[in-house]
């Protein structure tokens, strides 16, 4: 199943139909593709591209970044996963 949010500035886990939609396939699923843009915020001084492939754990960085951002966007994605 492919989920996508409307714009690149909008969470697509906020959605409630979608949320809904994948709570259809229950904890069986073998695993989760996100191609995420994390915006800019407190702690984070620039737009940062990733892709996150769940079932392999493996994370890709997209672009030149520095790597404050990079330590940012790896602690938020352990952060949403504990």
């Amino acid at each position: 199943m492919d989920t996508k949010a409307h714009s690149s500035r909008a969470d697509v886990r906020q959605h409630n139909l979608l949320n809904a939609a994948i709570e259809l396939f229950g904890d069986d699923t073998p695993g989760y593709f996100c191609n995420c843009r994390w915006q800019q915020c407190d702690g984070l001084c620039e737009e940062v591209h990733t892709n996150i492939h769940g079932q392999e754990g493996e994370i890709t960085f997209y672009g030149q970044l520095r790597e404050e951002s990079v330590r940012y966007v790896l602690r938020r994605i352990q952060q949403l996963n504990q």
